[in-house]
């Protein structure tokens, strides 16, 4: 497990693309300073990306080979 101990999104965003050697981006400033506390699986990209949108309440869409995170839309 990451664990991450009230660690900005873009620090946890940052560890966790060179974890899965992957490209993750974050749409909205906003988002980018928001904190996060927990723990996210070493081994399971899909559910570390799960527990990041579940917690955060924001959503994780794969566009073009990179993962964008953008705060949920209220309708």
């Amino acid at each position: 497990m990451l664990a991450f101990d009230n660690d900005l999104l873009k620090d946890v965003v940052r560890k966790i693309g060179r974890q899965y050697s992957c490209s993750i981006e974050i749409a909205d400033t906003n988002l980018s300073r928001m904190t996060f506390t927990g723990y996210i699986p070493r081994n399971d990209l899909n559910l570390a990306l799960n527990t990041l949108s579940k917690s955060l309440n924001c959503t994780v869409e794969l566009i073009d080979g990179k993962y964008i995170i953008e705060p949920n839309q209220l309708n």
